[in-house]
């Protein structure tokens, strides 16, 4: 399902490209007044239980928990103050264990440190960003695509991790 951010209400995309239903208004960040945050990506998770909102204005990315149609804040928030557009790109592995999120400069490599992924923890860094980021089903590729350039990352280990660039398309 691909959903498109209007301010923080979500509506999902026809088969068309067309908008269909509104899916969800969600809560506005905590402690935030609407006009205090900059959107980013939204990510809904493999799963569908978790959304992940993108705030390029405090370099932050927002964690909802819901059934689809009812969403709550998680109370952590994902900061990140290296470069600008942090959330800019927001995905998830397969098994929903890691979370890659890009701002202008970097891809991020989280790790859930707890089995609810309220927790995350930062582990590795690639310097490529300013994009977007697409996994393969099995989570051990990872595509950064800057304009009309592809960048193919292949992870060294079974894991998700420890990223090289493997060929870059332009």
């Amino acid at each position: 399902m691909d959903l498109l951010h209007r301010g923080l209400t979500y509506e999902s995309l026809g088969g068309n490209g067309d908008l269909s239903t509104v899916i969800q208004t969600i809560p506005e960040p905590m402690g935030l007044s609407p006009t205090s945050y900059g959107g980013g990506e939204v990510y809904l998770s493999p799963d569908k239980k978790q959304l992940y909102v993108g705030d390029f204005t405090n370099s932050r990315v927002y964690i909802y928990e819901g059934d689809g149609i009812h969403w709550r804040q998680l109370p952590q928030v994902i900061d990140n103050s290296s470069g600008t557009s942090f959330g800019q790109s927001i995905v998830m592995s397969p098994d929903c264990t890691k979370l890659y999120i890009m701002n202008n400069t970097n891809v991020y490599v989280y790790t859930s440190t707890d089995d609810d992924r309220i927790h995350w923890s930062e582990v590795e860094s690639i310097s490529q960003g300013g994009g977007r980021i697409a996994l393969t089903s099995d989570g051990n590729t990872m595509y950064i695509c800057i304009d009309s350039d592809v960048y193919t990352y292949i992870s060294t280990t079974t894991d998700g991790l420890n990223w090289t660039l493997d060929t870059t398309t332009t």
